[in-house]
């Protein structure tokens, strides 16, 4: 023996070289894991790489050109390295990590569509994840106690990441409600964000444009399917006319809470067709005034359903075609509204408005400057931008498909129907797109839109109403259409009360008090309070009252009505109640109370500072004659704050609510 080792064979060099090999590729997969994460192109490569190199040696070993020795040590390479991919990944790493979770703030109306896009998204990602792993995910809010107006108020301030960030004294209302704070923000409309950047204290928290929209809805008319039954388009002037004006109630949410309203109110303002207030009168007729679209649509489903409330026939609802949508399908409108089995009864029709806006749900990235999260945001609008429509069909031919990423009942950008849309009544399938259309990319955007809201709640300013129902028994009468004044009166003090809403106050009065013949007294069976609290006992009232007592003090409940509201009188601030008590009565005083009731002039000289402070009391006069010169009504209303109102039986929630919005706008 020599005293030098011997050199190893080939078939134990050809070993050490594997080896070797083996080790190198544990080391080069594991350091590029490490470094780059997503990993899933170079498996992708090693795959072709792989099969490349099995189809070589086969047709090696087919032509004879290799032997069978080494082709078996070539596949057990092969084998050896296919199995290096993957275990590398699986040292490096061993369990998934925490998910990156990304924070998305999107409105009351689109949280549905926001979950929608933002789960197939993150769905996608674990998808791509070779080791199965979902690497983000993310958490949508809305804010439905805010509103839109809060919403974009706290955004502009910086929407604070905790309460103790606040002052105290700064503190906006409901501010505990806020949420976390966002990393995207997916509101309805290219016109949130604009009014956001008027107002922000730093602008530079908005990602620069341009954003991404990846889904939209037009503001549509919800028309009584059988008044329309074909969706059509049409300008907004025309549509008013035709669907609206004196033929119909509408039904809008608060602009303060509703981008969708505020906007459908933009537009209605700024055409030619009668100053603000007859509009806002009408695009509030039916008294469905919920916080948003689902809002108002699910009032309108519970009217239905209960036979009470509006006329579903004659209630035209502003809203956007995704609702509409919802509402024809029997979806779920919100907490109070559920799926429903069925569809409607008396399903809506989506008229399109030619020169209306679309809720383009722009996607904006939020710097809040600590953000790190801000890849996978970066990463999300990247897929969104890829996605966001359909590819072209070859030769330049018009697209057949919408984006594959537009949530149900939606379009996307070219104004393609989304999915599960087909064969819905009431909403057109042909490609619709705005013409016309405000352009909310002008620096006067904001500060119209801000107008806007300004002028609608100036028309809309709150009131105190004290509702007071005659219960004597003269209003056991018929009117001309065969029905009892008295159900006239509670039916038309309950249409009333549909009309007050967030802000305003309402009470309930009766009178007589008593049985007696002389009585001049009134019973309060609701103390004023706001309405959201008040609104069911008053109903539970009105249903069970009975016209049941002799004498009619028809004076004497004015001035008692003008003395409980003079305390409220008088407020100079804007947000300040309009006191007003609404008397539904049929006039007839021949039953009492005689030489103890007040007289006119009493009434004048008593409720004199009450009126000049500002309290208002609405006669509506069930007889038509009963406001005429020498009658009650009309003796009692040439005393200044008095008016008299007779009845339309033909449309008879028109005059109430007729004179709520002139005591709204007075001032």
């Amino acid at each position: 023996m020599t005293g030098h080792e011997s050199e190893p064979s080939a078939p134990q060099q050809r070993v050490r070289n594997l080896v070797g090999t083996a080790a190198a590729i544990v080391g080069f997969v594991s350091a590029l894991v490490s470094v780059f994460g997503d990993f899933e192109w170079f498996f992708r490569v090693a795959q072709v790489l792989v099969a490349a190199v099995l189809i070589g040696l086969a047709f090696r070993i087919v032509s004879h050109r290799v032997g069978l020795t080494r082709a078996v040590s070539a596949f057990a390479g092969l084998a050896l390295f296919s199995a290096l991919l993957i275990v590398p990944p699986w040292l490096a790493w061993g369990d998934c990590e925490p998910p990156e979770e990304v924070v998305v703030l999107a409105s009351v109306e689109g949280r549905a569509a926001a979950e929608e896009v933002t789960g197939q998204y993150a769905d996608e990602r674990g998808e791509r994840d070779w080791r199965g792993c979902r690497p983000v995910t993310f958490t949508v809010f809305a804010a439905p106690e805010l509103g839109a107006s809060e919403v974009r108020e706290l955004l502009a301030a910086g929407w604070p990441a905790a309460p103790d960030t606040w002052p105290e004294a700064e503190w906006p209302d409901n501010a505990l409600l806020y949420g976390p704070r966002p990393h995207i923000w997916i509101p309805d409309s290219t016109a949130d964000v604009r009014m956001v950047e008027a107002a922000a204290d730093d602008p530079e928290i908005l990602e620069p444009q341009p954003w991404t929209s990846a889904w939209s809805t037009p503001l549509v008319l919800g028309v009584p399917a059988e008044r329309e039954p074909t969706a059509q388009q049409t300008d907004a002037q025309t549509a008013y006319e035709d669907f609206l004006s004196g033929a119909a109630s509408g039904a809008r949410a608060r602009p303060a809470d509703s981008t969708t309203a505020l906007l459908h109110t933009d537009l209605l303002y700024s055409l030619p067709i009668g100053n603000s207030a007859n509009i806002e009168a009408e695009m509030t007729g039916s008294g469905l005034t919920g916080t948003d679209n689902y809002a108002v649509l699910c009032e309108l489903r519970q009217a239905v359903a209960d036979s009470s409330g509006p006329d579903p026939a004659e209630t035209v609802v502003f809203a956007t075609e995704r609702a509409i949508y919802d509402y024809n399908t029997g979806a779920e409108l919100g907490p109070d509204c559920p799926v429903e089995d069925e569809t409607p009864p008396q399903p809506l029709s989506a008229v399109h408005l030619r020169n209306a806006p679309w809720l383009d749900h722009p996607v904006v990235p939020l710097d809040w400057g600590d953000d790190s999260a801000s890849a996978e945001v970066e990463r999300f609008v990247g897929w969104l931008d890829t996605n966001r429509e359909a590819p072209a069909p070859a030769g330049g031919a018009a697209a057949d498909a919408c984006s594959d990423i537009v949530p149900r009942g939606y379009r996307d950008m070219n104004g393609c129907v989304g999915p599960g849309v087909g064969g819905t009544e009431g909403i057109a399938e042909e490609p619709f797109e705005p013409e016309e259309a405000p352009d909310f990319a002008t620096e006067d955007a904001a500060e119209d839109l801000e107008g806007t809201l300004r002028s609608q709640e100036q028309l809309r300013r709150p009131v105190r109403a004290l509702l007071v129902v005659d219960r004597s028994d003269s209003m056991q009468g018929e009117l001309p259409d065969q029905r009892a004044a008295f159900d006239v009166a509670t039916a038309q003090a309950g249409g009333l009360l549909r009309h007050l809403a967030h802000g305003d106050e309402a009470g309930l009065w009766t009178f007589p008090k008593g049985d007696d013949r002389d009585d001049t007294g009134q019973q309060e069976l609701v103390e004023p309070a706001p309405v959201t609290d008040t609104k069911g006992d008053i109903e539970e009232h009105l249903d069970s009252l009975e016209p049941d007592r002799e004498s009619t003090p028809i004076n004497d409940t004015v001035l008692e009505a003008a003395l409980a509201l003079e305390e409220d009188a008088g407020g100079d601030a804007q947000d300040s109640a309009e006191p007003v008590a609404f008397v539904f009565t049929e006039g007839v005083v021949g039953s009492g109370p005689g030489e103890e009731g007040s007289s006119v002039s009493d009434v004048r000289s008593a409720a004199e500072d009450a009126f000049d402070a500002g309290a208002t009391v609405e006669l509506i006069m069930l007889d038509d004659g009963g406001c005429a010169a020498g009658e009650p009504g009309g003796a009692l209303a040439e005393i200044d704050g008095v008016n008299c109102s007779p009845v339309d039986l033909g449309n008879e929630n028109a005059v109430p609510a007729d004179r709520l919005q002139t005591v709204r706008v007075r001032n």
